[in-house]
């Protein structure tokens, strides 16, 4: 996608576009970095001996029990989802009106914050 626009780019003569050689640089990289460790890794993967389970597994699946109501999809996904959103809202409340007061020296602060709590908060969701 990236080398499609960039040719539209190019078209325009503009000083925005990305050099050639950089746009090689980075085809390069994915093709001998990404591409050989994905088809070792998957060499690996399919020469590796089967994973044995610590236990027996019966055949005869049990019964679930009914959940409480926060612990279905919706409900999980919501309260999933508000946590990261609401830390990223309160964060970029304050760099934007820290924008528009004209204090710029506050954005880098805050910023760096956001980024922060952004990591804790992603982690913390996915590890529930």
């Amino acid at each position: 996608v990236l080398f499609t626009l960039n040719l539209f780019v190019w078209a325009e003569h503009s000083v925005n576009a990305v050099p050639f050689v950089s746009m090689l640089g980075v085809l390069g990289l994915w093709l001998l970095v990404s591409v050989p460790l994905v088809f070792g890794g998957a060499y690996l993967g399919f020469k590796a001996d089967a994973i044995e389970l610590p236990k027996k597994v019966r055949g005869v699946p049990r019964q679930i029990p009914p959940q409480p109501w926060y612990l279905t999809d919706f409900a999980t996904a919501a309260l999933g989802g508000l946590l990261p959103f609401g830390t990223l809202y309160v964060e970029l409340l304050f760099i934007l009106g820290s924008i528009w007061q004209d204090m710029y020296y506050y954005v880098f602060g805050f910023l760096l914050i956001v980024v922060v709590l952004a990591a804790v908060a992603s982690a913390e969701i996915s590890i529930v």
